[in-house]
Order: C-alpha cells, then sequence, then structure tokens
C-alpha cells in the first residue's frame, strides 16, 4: 500500500508547473492578470516547489508554511481569480 507522503511531492510539483502553464498561456495572449492575485499564485507556486524538492524544515513555523495543504489552497484560491 502507497503511504500518503510519495504522492504529495509529485502534486506539489505537478501543480508548480500548471502554474507556469496556465499563466504563461494568460500572458501570451495578452491578458495580463491581476497583479495582487498573480503575486498570491506566484507564491503558492513558490512554496510548492519548495515541497516538492523535499526540503526539511526545522521550526514550527516553517513546517506549517510548507505543508501541502496551504500552498494547495493558496494556488486553488488565486486561480480561481485569475482564471
Amino acid at each position: 500500500m502507497m503511504n500518503i507522503k510519495s504522492w504529495l511531492r509529485p502534486v506539489s510539483a505537478l501543480l508548480a508547473l500548471a502554474g507556469v502553464a496556465l499563466i504563461w498561456s494568460r500572458v501570451v495572449a495578452g491578458q495580463v492578470p491581476p497583479h495582487g492575485w498573480l503575486s498570491l499564485q506566484l507564491i503558492a507556486m513558490a512554496l510548492c516547489v519548495v515541497h516538492a524538492v523535499g526540503w526539511q524544515c526545522r521550526g514550527k513555523i516553517e513546517r506549517w508554511l510548507f505543508y501541502p495543504p496551504l500552498p494547495w489552497l493558496l494556488w486553488g484560491l488565486a486561480g480561481l481569480m485569475i482564471f
């Protein structure tokens, strides 16, 4: 049976790549996303990348910040507002 942590990192990596593709498609089409929501999307993508590469946090705040549900939630919220 697969451990839940074994699929969390690939999902974070895919979300980060999907964010790049979605933002790039909007920019190429000439529809620049709102900067506030774009900033939130980019922060969420950065948090997803940090989680995907497996960085181990020592502090409680960092562990909470880089735990997957927070970046995924931010990514989804910004994605809904941008697209």
